[in-house]
């Protein structure tokens, strides 16, 4: 499908290519040549080829581990960073050739001999001085580079009025290559100067280092490795830099993305690095198969995403065959089908937008009007909460069957300020869960979602605090050993929403922060991502708190509450004189400590889980593909009707769609309750005649 990033302009790059300065580019590309030519024309060897390819573009660092491990047949302790499992497991399966060996060990002599001139961290460093002379007014030191970098180190700790630094984001594939990128950087520059960010970070590192990029005029340069090539703008930043090239069209579209977005007023340069300079060089060819085929440079391709997927496979085997001729090959075929791919997607597009009108308007039609026929369900669902659990007395309308009205007696259990000052107004009108019914009967509310006393009533449900933590005692003969003392912890219950804050915020921005706007934004939410109660039950009995795993004991903290009956196994309520029972398992003293860490490590622990994970990216992948569905709607209207305030419309829906995709694949986790649960084959000895439950 098309994408709004190439509705409103074409992007027209005009990249700056920097070739290796370091002297052995050209013999380390004679032997992963000699490998490729010399190796067994089969499927493995090709994606092993790949590998070296890939590695040979970015950090030597990473082609030696590489070799190392193909040479060992043990993966280097630090190669699943920027490699998949399927890949190591490729390159230490594969049977070695005939004098394989003796090329990579040529490859690693290679490797390890220091240059002379300098490798491609050199070199990064080089462009950026010579960047920073430019902005700093300092280009007769061009020719020093030792006076150069004094005078701009200089510049950095005691700034002149006026200067101002380009913020500079670079880009590579590798983790470790972004550490020692990184790390040089520091070293050059100062640790003020430079902000990373990296798969690795937990969120609160990275919000750190974006928002030091962003707002710190002292940081100017951004080190991403792939982390940075999704979720995020960088709008402002004036430079960009491809330390290596990623083996994806779609994620080379990504990086530019992040930078190259809708009304960008400024410039973007762009700076690609290609490794040696020579004609049959392959990092030169993909390079110029991404230029000339793919467009990549001129404008978006983002349309492109399916079609650039399943081009990869022919790439990686013309590449192995025949080296940078292969690539170099697949230039003009690659045009003409783009061409063709793209009239396709416009006849398409002018489908879907006929079908999206009728098809999709009747399957939500019927799935509302199936909903609305559960009418009995609402009404038995929350008159349960209503009338059973808060007291309010259900008062039949005299005239319609199905219509009634809620009103508060002296046993309802909501303080009188709310009832007052929330409730009041819509507990003298009569409503119906009956959609027909209200249609039929002028002035009867329906009970849904918006209607004042449900929207009250969610409310008190959010304030409300009541049985929001408890505590109690599960006895289970089948628990343990007569030696096991009782396993005592936490269950946690979390309300998993997708995180809206960003999202808010760029409505704020725009100057749409109402709370009628704000709500119609969560419930979008809530439609992409279903608010959702995650359990976990942590293990308290000792300091380093533990997620509980154990099938077996699992199975009896997940139980139903069962009061005293013909079960074998009982719970007691720990509350009010059974309180000090409590003091046995965690002293009292420490107990709100207690409670804070376990707090914190529950929600650390659910957030790392991988069931979570996988539901959070699944669910995102669905939200992105229904968001994208819609935006080309919004621009097929921008392209017949173009106006300002489609334009408008079309920016913020943008902005908003990469937000709250964001926000689903890190949700937000609020505590909903809590409870402090001890497993034991005895009943407390305080309990041991029937008392309340």
């Amino acid at each position: 499908r098309d994408a709004v990033e190439d509705v409103i302009f074409e992007r027209k790059l005009t990249p700056k290519v920097e070739y290796e300065l370091d002297e052995r580019s050209p013999d380390i590309h004679s032997s992963v040549e000699e490998w490729r030519k010399t190796a067994p024309q089969e499927q493995p060897y090709a994606k092993i080829f790949l590998l070296l390819f890939r590695a040979s573009g970015t950090w030597l660092g990473i082609l030696e581990q590489l070799i190392t491990s193909r040479i060992s047949g043990v993966a280097h302790p630090e190669l699943t960073q920027g490699w998949e499992s399927d890949e190591i497991r490729v390159l230490l399966e594969t049977p070695t050739f005939a004098g394989e060996t003796e090329i990579l060990q040529s490859l690693l002599t290679m490797i390890r001999t220091p240059s002379e001139d300098g490798d491609r961290l050199e070199l990064l460093r080089i462009v950026l001085l010579y960047r920073l002379a430019d902005v700093l007014g300092l280009q007769s030191f061009r020719g020093n580079l030792t006076k150069l970098l004094d005078r701009v180190q200089q510049r950095l700790l005691r700034p002149i009025g006026g200067d101002k630094l380009p913020k500079i984001v670079i880009f590579t594939n590798f983790g470790q290559t972004c550490a020692e990128i990184t790390k040089g950087l520091i070293n050059t520059f100062g640790k003020d100067s430079i902000a990373s960010l990296q798969s690795h970070h937990s969120r609160s590192q990275t919000e750190k280092s974006l928002t030091q990029f962003k707002t710190n005029p002292s940081c100017f340069i951004l080190v991403c490795d792939p982390a940075g090539e999704e979720g995020h703008n960088f709008q402002f930043a004036e430079s960009m830099i491809h330390f290596d090239l990623p083996w994806s069209p779609n994620r080379l579209e990504q990086r530019i993305g992040r930078s190259d977005r809708i009304h960008r007023q400024q410039h973007l340069d762009i700076t690609v690095f290609l490794g040696a300079d020579l004609e049959d060089s392959p990092h030169d060819a993909w390079y110029r198969l991404l230029k000339d085929g793919f467009g990549i440079f001129d404008q978006s391709i983002a349309s492109l995403q399916f079609y650039a997927e399943q081009k990869l496979p022919a790439l990686e085997t013309a590449l192995f065959q025949s080296g940078a001729e292969g690539l170099l090959k697949e230039i003009e075929p690659i045009q003409q089908e783009i061409a063709a791919e793209q009239i396709s997607i416009s006849e398409q597009s002018a489908l879907d937008e006929i079908d999206a009108s009728v098809d999709s308007a009747t399957e939500y039609f019927q799935d509302l009007d199936d909903y609305d026929a559960r009418h009995k369900e609402m009404k038995r669902a929350t008159e349960g909460w209503i009338c059973d659990a808060l007291q309010f007395k259900s008062v039949d309308d005299p005239n319609i069957r199905s219509a009634q009205r809620y009103q508060p007696t002296s046993r309802t259990l909501v303080p009188i300020d709310d009832l007052r000052n929330h409730f009041a107004p819509d507990t003298e009108e009569f409503g119906t869960y009956n959609r027909r019914a209200a249609n039929q009967n002028r002035g009867v509310k329906l009970y849904r979602t918006g209607e004042g006393f449900v929207e009250s009533l969610s409310q008190h449900v959010s304030g409300d605090d009541r049985g929001q933590a408890f505590a109690m005692w599960r006895h289970d003969p089948s628990w343990g050993t007569e030696e096991e003392k009782e396993w005592f912890g936490f269950r946690f219950n979390y309300v998993v929403t997708a995180d809206l804050a960003n999202a808010t915020q760029e409505l704020i921005d725009y100057g749409w922060g109402d709370s009628s706007k704000k709500k119609i934004l969560q419930r979008r939410a809530d439609g992409l991502f279903p608010p959702k109660i995650e359990t976990i039950f942590i293990d308290a009995r000792s300091e380093s708190m533990s997620m509980v795993t154990d099938p077996a004991l699992l199975e009896i903290l997940q139980r139903p509450y069962q009061h005293k009956g013909g079960s074998q196994w009982r719970d007691y309520n720990l509350a009010k004189e059974r309180l000090p029972i409590l003091d046995h398992f965690v002293d009292a003293s420490s107990w709100e400590d207690v409670c804070r860490q376990s707090r914190q490590i529950s929600a650390e622990l659910l957030s790392q889980r991988p069931d979570f994970q996988d539901l959070c990216q699944k669910f995102a992948g669905r939200a992105q593909q229904k968001l994208a569905n819609q935006l080309e709607q919004l621009r097929l209207r921008y392209k017949r009707q173009a106006d300002k305030v489609l334009a408008e419309e079309l920016k913020l829906e943008t902005i908003l769609s990469t937000a709250m995709v964001e926000g689903i694949r890190h949700p937000q986790i609020a505590l909903d309750s809590v409870g402090f649960i001890v497993v034991s084959r005895q009943p407390p000895v305080s309990l041991a005649t029937d008392a309340d439950e």
